[in-house]
């Protein structure tokens, strides 16, 4: 995901149907080898997961286009790199996230970062008591940057070896493969 200047507010904003977090179907994707952009509108950030949403994310890499060697410094998720508004599932996993936004702040969530996604503010009610345990392993990287022409991830993180789909590298492109699998049929909009 490439989120244009300007346009768009999520690189991934995910929930379940209403009216709470424990309405069926559950949302459950595997997300693996993700790569998501951004920098978008006043109100961009990077995942939005609210609602009872749960996913396994694997080896997936979030940031904001500043990490990408041919756009400004400046272009950065204007709220920062998580956000949650109400509780998600408590089978939500994440198996290895690298992040890196410029913009640090983040809306209800301390340090930029979901501590706790099943106890304290993200339980059902609000009661401090959690429903499950969550799995959430992700690690901010300063020095993460992504290829211009390529889109390959450089990240001091170490991928997670212990993910069921996701290949062993962080992002949507295999440092190894040449050209890039992208190449010659995505879409570019606008110039965006």
């Amino acid at each position: 995901v490439v989120q244009g200047q300007g346009e768009g507010d999520n690189t991934i904003e995910a929930d379940n149907a209403g009216p709470g977090p424990d309405a069926a179907p559950i949302t459950r994707p595997i997300i693996a080898n993700a790569t998501l952009l951004g920098w978008g509108d006043t109100e961009s950030q990077g995942m939005l997961l609210r609602r009872g949403f749960g996913a396994d994310f694997e080896n997936v890499a979030l940031a904001d286009r500043s990490v990408v060697g041919n756009v400004p410094a400046e272009a950065a998720f204007a709220l920062g790199c998580f956000l949650n508004t109400d509780e998600v599932d408590e089978e939500l996993e994440a198996f290895g996230i690298a992040y890196f936004c410029a913009n640090g702040a983040a809306v209800d969530v301390p340090e930029n970062l979901f501590d706790v996604w099943s106890a304290g503010q993200f339980d059902e009610g609000g009661d401090g008591t959690g429903d499950g345990p969550v799995t959430f392993t992700a690690t901010e990287d300063p020095a993460l940057t992504v290829d211009p022409a390529t889109y390959v991830v450089t990240t001091i993180v170490p991928p997670d070896g212990t993910v069921s789909v996701a290949e062993n590298y962080f992002g949507a492109v295999d440092p190894n493969a040449a050209p890039p699998f992208w190449q010659d049929w995505t879409v570019h909009i606008a110039n965006q």
